[in-house]
């Protein structure tokens, strides 16, 4: 009887059925109970028949394997060991047995080997499926996790049975197993049983965990012999890219095995059908696909980049592809191979050629389309940088290739080019230091000894063949060019075409000797057509063809003699030549290596300045590189980089904590970690020089900057007691070669410590008077200023007005104050020091914050600066000085602008300054003495009260109380705890009743006894006013700033004086020819809408009319104040709003960036920017303003987006539907339409359009108003909601009725305009119906606000404010409200809460 085949079941069940005859099937599936017993059975066959038992109990094993849910993990081991070990003697007994096989005994051989491989697989992918806790638990012994199913096994390792497992499949495939096969060849069933082992193991995402690496090569092992012997490289190729879209984890570890492949079972084209795989794939893939293939193609460069580099160019092509994750994976192979392969110093001709093309591909794409891959390039080149992969030849031009990507619309993008510049910088080859002007002044020096040096070799020496080719190149070259781009075949001469190529070489030799360069271009091209390089180049470029023929011409001239045999080196030259070529050879070689410094330092100080920009952007990540670049630009040396240090000190009052961490980091790297080498008082000294240094190059502002990093060192302890010394030192100049600017930096950085640690300051105040107010600074008026500064520190920030302590001051009469004076007094007539002025503004600061009694010091001073100038007059000074004096406005004669300019600035700043000390310090004062007195008052009080309560204790102790009298006693306590609290409420009203009479006494001195009486400020101050009021007279420019600061100064101080004044204030900043004058009125005015809301008011246009002003700068200002102002609702939203819209369109970019960011802040307080929507349109688009079309499209598209309620939205389609009624003009039609296109509409807002169509109807013959209309229906529709297409096509319907009547049009909007001419077009456009019933509601409800406004204004309060609420939403501002309208809020309602 012949043997039944086994045959490869495509399930299990299919071994069950016997319906195909001459087939293996099982005839007896065991029961579960009997499996471990039949195990038993086989176990003994094994040892009785050897591996051949499995023909007589496959049934068995197949049984277990069948049921393997139902069978206890034990039996299913041993099941799987029997195969093992049948597995096993098959390898060992086959070789042997194969010798004598008949085919009776094939055919049992042929069995046995897929019955064992089979029952191989279907145990492995059981026992797997019980091992896994994460893919069944109940198949687990423990179903909480892996680790718990092991425990029934101590002795037993999985991951060490697999790997077994796999060693002996890999020894069994081993085998010449092909033999038992006829023809010898193994059946596709066969290797595919096989290989799925693997593939199944390579499921487990554990198996790309390094502990596992030895089961990873057990795998690569058997798929690789499957591939090199039995022709599985095909199928590998599909189940891989199979697998590789299923599970994350296997593109790296498949990687590793491709590789393996290819080098170890020498699979040449592995690697190629993978590529060609992939990329049919890719075209039908999803991303997740190609994701998983772009990192396998990209982890096999990497591997084996001399793998990848013979089946590259089979990628190339998909640099097009539309997925710029395929480019990304292309680019990122090109970068691996580069990096690994093409990056050695002596590569052929070839593969430097390839090199180039992958750098020209890496640099193609910094220009793609997507950002992704912009970024994944630049990334790229940053890693070829960082291992030295690029020449220094291509350095410069990829330099200029990157810096158009600082400015890149992908913030990623951005950060990668810093990175790569910072890259670039770090890992150049040129040194450590890039300063420019050293370098150039160095090449300078080096190329004129080079010039020196060639003359004198030339002299000496012939020339060398080389030199001789560069004088005849040239003509060479434009010889090619003719006879390549001729097309004309080379005619040579008969003799010439039987010669052998060296006969050949020697003869274009001699035709280049005697200068016939035809004949030795035409007899090269022939004697290159015989070669079998030829080829290749038939379908090169023209210019290609030149440098190629160029070059071989170049070598037969130079390498080559008469004879065609190779030139040696020069004969003729003696030790003294040799020695001379190669000092000119160096001499070349350091001057090029200078120039190319130079190039490279010049484009990085390009990128630095565009890097140094950057630090304004809005993304902290980007600012975090540019502090990273700018930092290592600094410490190389780069110009620009200074600027860039000095702007990122502003970084250390970001909102962002990274950012000011990362400031912090890189001045503790410049300036405290840079001298860390050094020890200890060298430390010091270097960092305060460093520290100085820096000093010298900053603004006021950097310097406040600074000096917050200042106190992080001090209380970090890295500026510790050395460094301080030694700016005590440097100060009073004890040090040697301490220059002026070397002791006012340390001053200042003393000031800076001072503010951190108050003792340094207070223990020194000696020193400071001795160098700062002695003989030094009464030279050195600088010194004495910044000396001022510093003592400023010794006045706490933090007000002492929660405190009882008494505030740090010193007497009238201390030496500071008497040097000061001094000071003041004997510089006031030098008219030659430029620095006197903003030394007596700190002078006078240090005498407010310091002096107890700073106003009698000052007054004294005012005195004399008076009587000073009145010497300089003609005799008419004290006429000024008189307001009612005939005289007024005269000049006084041959008194200097700037003496003029000094007394005017004392006068300003004395007065606001004295405002300052009655408003902070005097009111802190009387608070701080009545609190005293309460706390006295209240301990009397207490211990009164302790008194009566023991006198009330002793009479409870001496009578026998019986239980009446214990309830009346306690009745009678009741009213003294009552009288207790009410003592304790009346004295909490009594400290706020009291505060309130100390601010209005504060209050009316300022009033009427500051600048409104008979003292010297009231004398004074007609002077401040002439000089602003005449200023043709007075037409020093200075003087006229100093004057219009000092008389807003004057202004803060009392209401009457700010009134009186305000409209001199307001034709100043109208009419003044200087921008500063005209900001620095901007700013005041913001102070008096502060200071006096309800004074500043009225005057709100003029200050909305400065937006329009010429400067750029007066125009910021005045946005910045009005923002601050709108935002702190101290000025009500008005009409004049469009004013600050129309800055959206302004040409300055700040300007617009300031004034979009204002309208974001406004879109996001209430209902504010949706009340004044209409009137900014109505406005704009009013013809009066001459808005033009394109600019008010911009500001629309961004106001509009801004307000996304649905109700506000509804509301304003009604608003803006009425306002086509309003308009008259078909610019006007066609705003208001564009308008309505950009609202995003609900249902309910498309309803309110289309009940309002009669508004609008008769304006649809404008081309613009239709075309807006059109484009809402267009947008609406989009949507699938049937309720909203009802609606829309309602409303499309209406517009094609009026739109096919046309005719009656005209009729239509003549009526129209009728109607609308009764009660429409106020100053805005807006109906006065409307308004007149809007004023009549809130005169109704403003009855009793006017009676608090009345009780405000007596107080010299802030008025009651009526709040905005969604009511009124409808009540725009328009231009002609004459009375101001009521405040936001009631901010600032009283002086103590403004304090």
């Amino acid at each position: 009887m012949a043997t039944p085949l086994f045959v490869f079941p495509l399930h299990r069940e299919d071994l069950l059925s016997s319906e195909t005859p001459g087939q293996y099937y099982v005839r007896e599936l065991v029961d579960c109970d009997l499996v471990p017993r039949r195990l038993a059975d086989c176990n003994a066959a094994f040892s009785d028949d050897g591996f051949l038992f499995i023909l007589n109990h496959f049934d068995a094993l197949f049984s277990a394997v069948h049921q393997s849910r139902d069978l206890d993990t034990r039996h299913l081991i041993m099941s799987h060991n029997i195969v093992l070990k049948g597995m096993s003697g098959m390898s060992v007994s086959l070789p042997r047995m194969l010798e004598n096989m008949d085919g009776h005994l094939r055919v049992k051989l042929l069995n046995a080997a897929k019955m064992y491989l089979y029952l191989l697989y279907e145990n492995l992918r059981s026992l797997e499926e019980r091992f896994d806790a994460k893919t069944d638990s109940k198949l687990a012994v423990d179903a909480k996790s892996r680790k718990k199913a092991m425990k029934s096994f101590v002795d037993f390792d999985w991951d060490e049975k697999r790997n077994v497992s796999l060693l002996k499949l890999h020894e069994f495939i081993h085998q010449p197993l092909a033999k038992l096969w006829d023809p010898p060849m193994a059946d596709e069933d066969f290797v595919s049983t096989a290989a799925n082992c693997c593939y199944k193991t390579l499921e487990d995402p554990q198996v790309s965990q390094v502990r596992l690496s030895h089961l990873k090569h057990s795998i690569f092992d058997i798929l690789g012999v499957l591939i090199q012997k039995y022709g599985h490289g095909l199928s590998c190729t599909v189940k891989m890219v199979q697998l590789m879209k299923l599970y994350e984890h296997l593109p790296e570890t498949l990687a590793q095995g491709a590789v393996k492949f290819v080098t170890e079972y020498h699979s040449r084209n592995f690697v190629r059908e993978m590529i060609r795989e992939i990329t049919e794939e890719a075209a039908a893939c999803e991303n997740s696909c190609i994701k998983a293939c772009s990192h396998f193609l990209v982890e096999v460069a990497k591997e084996g980049p001399e793998v990848m580099l013979p089946s590259v160019h089979m990628l190339l092509p998909e640099l097009e592809n539309d997925s710029y994750m395929m480019r990304n994976c292309v680019l990122g192979v090109l970068g691996e191979i580069v990096s690994a392969t093409l990056a050695r110093e002596h590569l052929s001709e070839e593969l430097k050629e390839t090199r180039n093309i992958f750098f020209e591909h890496l640099e193609d794409h910094l220009l793609d389309t997507n950002g992704s891959v912009r970024g994944k390039v630049l990334k790229i080149w940053q890693r070829l940088c960082q291992e030295k992969a690029i020449p220094l030849a291509r350095l410069s031009q990829l330099l200029e290739q990157v810096v158009d990507r600082l400015l890149d619309n992908s913030w990623t993008v951005t950060r990668n080019a810093i990175q790569l510049y910072h890259s670039l910088l770090q890992s150049n080859p040129f040194g450590d230091k890039l300063e420019i002007e050293k370098l150039k002044e160095n090449f300078n020096q080096e190329e004129e000894l080079l010039v020196v040096l060639e003359k004198e070799v030339n002299l000496k020496i012939p020339p060398s063949r080389a030199k001789l080719w560069q004088e005849i190149s040239p003509k060479i070259v434009v010889i090619l060019q003719e006879a390549l781009s001729s097309g004309e075949d080379e005619t040579v001469p008969e003799e010439y075409l039987n010669n052998s190529m060296g006969d050949n070489i020697s003869e274009i030799y001699r035709f280049l000797e005697r200068e016939r360069y035809v004949e030795a271009i035409h007899l090269l091209r022939f004697t290159e057509k015989q070669s079998e390089a030829s080829t290749p180049r038939a379908n090169k470029e023209l210019d290609w063809q030149v440098d190629y023929f160029h070059n071989l011409l170049r070598k037969i001239f130079v390498n080559f003699d008469e004879e065609g045999n190779k030139r040696e080196e020069r004969q003729d030259l003696t030790p003294e030549h040799k020695e001379a070529l190669e000092k000119l050879q160096k001499q070349r070689t350091l001057t090029q290596y200078l120039k190319d410094c130079i190039v490279f330092a010049e484009q990085l100080e390009t990128a630095t300045s565009i890097i140094n920009n950057l630090l304004s952007c809005a993304q902290p990540t980007v600012m975090l590189d540019a502090i990273e670049f700018l930092t290592a630009a600094y410490q190389f040396g780069l110009k620009g980089a200074l600027t860039g240090v000095q702007n990122m000190l502003m970084l250390v009052w970001s909102s962002e904590s990274s950012v000011k961490e990362g400031v912090a980091t890189a001045y503790r790297n410049i300036y405290i970690e840079i001298a860390s080498h050094a020890p200890g008082r060298s430390r010091a000294g270097e960092i305060v020089r460093n520290l100085s240094h820096l000093l010298k190059t900053l603004n006021v502002n950097q310097q406040a900057a600074l000096e917050v990093l200042v106190h992080e060192w001090v209380k970090n302890g890295d500026m510790d007691k050395e460094c301080i010394q030694i700016m005590w030192e440097r100060f009073s100049m004890k040090l040697p070669d301490t220059t002026e600017d070397d002791s006012r930096a340390a001053l200042i950085l003393l000031g800076m410590v001072g503010g951190a640690s108050h003792s340094v300051l207070k223990n020194n105040i000696p020193v400071l008077i001795s160098v700062g107010f002695g003989e030094r600074g009464r030279k050195d008026y600088r010194l004495v200023k910044e000396t001022c500064r510093t003592l400023l520190k010794l006045v706490p920030e933090t007000t002492l007005a929660s405190s009882n302590e008494e505030a740090f001051a010193l007497s009238e009469d201390h030496e500071m104050f008497q040097d000061l004076c001094s000071i003041l007094t004997n510089g006031y007539n030098v008219l030659d020091e430029q620095d006197y002025t903003s030394m007596a503004i700190e002078a006078f600061e240090v005498i407010y914050q310091l002096s107890e009694h700073p106003d009698k010091t000052c007054g004294a001073l005012l005195s004399t600066f008076s009587d000073l100038t009145k010497k300089s007059a003609s005799g008419n000074f004290d006429d000024l000085l008189n307001p009612s004096g005939p005289d007024k406005t005269k000049a006084p004669g041959n008194i200097p602008f700037l003496l003029l300019e000094r007394l005017v600035a004392v006068i300003g700043h004395v007065a606001f300054r004295q405002w300052i000390h009655l408003d902070r310090k005097v009111f802190r004062e009387l608070k701080r003495r009545n609190k005293i007195r309460e706390a006295e008052a209240e301990k009397k009080r207490d211990d009164s009260q302790k008194n009566k309560n023991k006198d009330k204790n002793k009479e409870k102790r001496k009578s026998q109380a019986n239980l009446n009298s214990s309830i009346l006693s306690r009745a009678s306590e009741t009213p003294r705890l009552k009288r207790d609290k009410d003592d304790s409420a009346d004295a909490e009203i009594g400290e706020i009743n009291a505060d309130d009479a100390e601010a209005d006494y504060i209050n009316h001195v300022c009033e009427s006894e500051v600048v409104t009486s008979e003292t010297m400020l009231a004398k004074l101050s007609p002077l401040v006013v002439s000089i602003c009021t005449n200023p043709q007279k007075y037409s020093d420019e200075r003087l006229q700033s100093t004057a219009s600061s000092s008389l807003t100064k004057l202004m803060l101080v009392s209401s009457a004086f700010c009134e009186e004044h305000l409209p001199l204030v307001f034709t100043m900043m109208e009419k003044s020819h200087e921008a500063q004058i005209r900001s620095n009125l901007v700013y005041a005015v913001g102070d008096f809408a502060n200071r006096f809301p309800n004074l500043i008011e009225p005057w709100t246009k003029h200050l909305y009319a400065r937006l329009q002003d010429k400067s750029h700068s007066v125009r910021l200002d005045t946005i910045m104040v009005l923002r601050h102002l709108i935002t702190n609702e101290m000025v009500k939203v008005r009409g004049q709003i469009s004013d600050m819209a129309l800055c959206i369109v302004d040409s300055e970019e700040r300007i617009s960036v300031m004034a979009s960011e204002f309208f974001r802040d406004l879109s996001k307080k209430g209902n504010t920017l949706y009340n004044v929507m209409p009137d900014i349109i109505s406005r704009l688009s009013n013809p009066s303003m001459n808005v033009s079309e394109d600019h008010f499209h911009v500001i629309l598209e961004f106001l509009l987006p801004l307000i996304n309620k649905d109700k506000q939205m509804e509301s304003l389609v009604d608003k803006l539907c009425q306002r086509f009624r309003a308009s008259t003009t078909e610019r006007q039609w066609s705003d208001i339409a564009f308008c309505l296109s950009l609202i995003q509409y609900s249902d309910r807002s498309l309803r309110r359009l289309t009940e309002n169509f009669q508004c609008y109807f008769d304006k649809l013959s404008t081309n613009k108003v239709y075309e807006a209309f059109e484009s809402i229906i267009a947008q609406a529709l989009k949507t699938n909601k049937p309720e909203r297409k009802i609606i829309v096509e309602e409303l499309q319907t209406k517009i094609d009725e009026i739109m096919k009547k046309g005719l009656g049009l005209e009729e239509a909007r003549a009526g129209h305009s009728e109607d609308a001419g009764e009660g429409t077009e106020d100053g805005d456009g807006s109906n006065q119906k409307e308004n007149r019933l809007t004023m009549k509601r809130k005169e109704k409800r403003g009855s009793d606000v006017g009676k608090r406004m009345q009780a405000a204004q007596r107080r010299g309060r802030r008025k009651p404010v009526e709040d905005s609420s969604e009511e009124d939403e409808e009540d725009a501002d328009s231009e002609q409200d004459v009375a101001p309208q009521t405040q936001l809020k009631a901010r600032h309602s009283n002086r103590r809460r403004r304090r």
